[in-house]
């Protein structure tokens, strides 16, 4: 009996070291136990087509017998059940990790919102965490129908135990809600949290009725199976098609972008006024818009944004971004696109414009008939 654990992924990264970390571990949790299991862990992972693509670790795993003693809620058929520690049998989960490796110092937490430092700004971590979490579960479902609950962690890898509970302070409620990984931890500390995000359920005894003196904890939805083999084929597939792309890589993006720009000298006006692209279909107004943006990315370290109505245009964009790999993490240059109405729909969610903003039953905001009321709300 043993637990297989795998590593895919870039070996000349940090994040491979990272990935190497976690790998070591889930062995000294599962060396010397009787436990049949897999485990898959991605590092660099690209997610082809997501809003968010860039993604440091992403962790899958399935067990068989494998259980902890948990401090934990617990849902029931009678409702949820107080936090107590229970012994909890985990058989599945599928988690992401943003590694970061800032000092505590360059740290900042404003309630459950945790910040870094970076080029002497302040970059919002939790927020690039939970983009993670989303597009992976869009990626698995758009790709192979598969819709594993994620749970997303923060590994601050230069961080202690003691140094992050000074940040937490004395905020008991926020003690029971992060998701903030220090240097070392263990596999139980890693499943506390994650019960969190995701609370274990207690079934009932079918003879006697009665709650069961276990729980369970699942990433899958019932009758669902986690195949390894289709979940690493479809990063490889991504992988052998940038591979593939052969001269489309940044450097031959930036000799395109220092072309056009030099030769219409674009690169002098940007930031000081308003640059207008016209022409006519088919001309190559949004390669030139595209160039300008990836030539503010790789050569002045500037994040770009580009908005348009058309939605196969930021799919194209995407493959191309990706391909090409500009980075899109909070910390670091990129060029990200969207479609108007998401971009506004989620300024005005995220900042409680107006009094359309609603709140449904599981605390998700959201807005009724936005696209049909979309100028009402600017």
């Amino acid at each position: 009996m043993a637990v297989k654990i795998n590593i895919k992924g870039n070996k000349e990264t940090n994040e491979f070291k990272d990935a190497i970390a976690l790998k070591e571990i889930f062995e000294s949790e599962f060396r010397n136990a009787q436990i049949d299991g897999e485990i898959l862990i991605l590092c660099n992972a690209t997610l082809f087509g997501q809003s968010t693509k860039d993604i440091d670790l992403i962790a899958i795993g399935k067990f068989e017998k494998y259980r902890q003693k948990i401090k934990a809620k617990s849902k029931s058929p009678d409702g949820e059940l107080e936090q107590k520690m229970r012994t909890i049998f985990i058989n599945d989960f599928c988690f992401v990790f943003e590694t970061k490796r800032h000092r505590a110092t360059d740290i900042r937490l404003d309630g459950l919102t945790l910040s870094v430092k970076y080029n002497n700004k302040r970059s919002d971590v939790t927020t690039q965490s939970e983009n993670q979490k989303y597009s992976l579960t869009n990626f698995f479902k758009d790709r192979i129908n598969f819709s594993p609950y994620v749970c997303n962690f923060i590994w601050l890898r230069n961080v202690n135990w003691d140094s992050i509970k000074n940040l937490l302070g004395d905020n008991t409620k926020i003690h029971d809600k992060h998701n903030y990984l220090p240097s070392t931890f263990g596999m139980r500390f890693l499943m506390q949290l994650a019960c969190i995000q995701s609370i274990p359920w207690t079934s009932k005894d079918r003879n006697t009725g009665n709650l069961k003196g276990y729980s369970t904890f699942n990433c899958l939805r019932r009758n669902q199976e986690i195949d390894f083999d289709e979940i690493d084929r479809i990063f490889d597939l991504f992988k052998r098609v940038k591979d593939g792309a052969g001269e489309l890589t940044r450097k031959k993006i930036a000799r395109i972008t220092s072309k056009i720009l030099n030769e219409q000298q674009y690169a002098k006006a940007i930031g000081d006024k308003l640059i207008i692209i016209s022409g006519r279909a088919g001309t190559g107004k949004t390669i030139k818009l595209l160039s300008i943006a990836c030539d503010l990315a790789t050569q002045q370290g500037a994040r770009s944004l580009i908005l348009t109505y058309n939605h196969a245009l930021v799919s194209d964009i995407k493959r191309i971004l990706a391909l090409a790999e500009v980075p899109d993490g909070i910390d670091d240059y990129t060029v990200n696109i969207s479609t108007l109405h998401k971009f506004f729909y989620e300024l005005v969610v995220g900042f409680e414009i107006g009094d359309s903003v609603k709140e449904s039953k599981k605390n998700k905001k959201y807005i009724l008939n936005f696209i049909n009321n979309y100028e009402n709300h600017l």
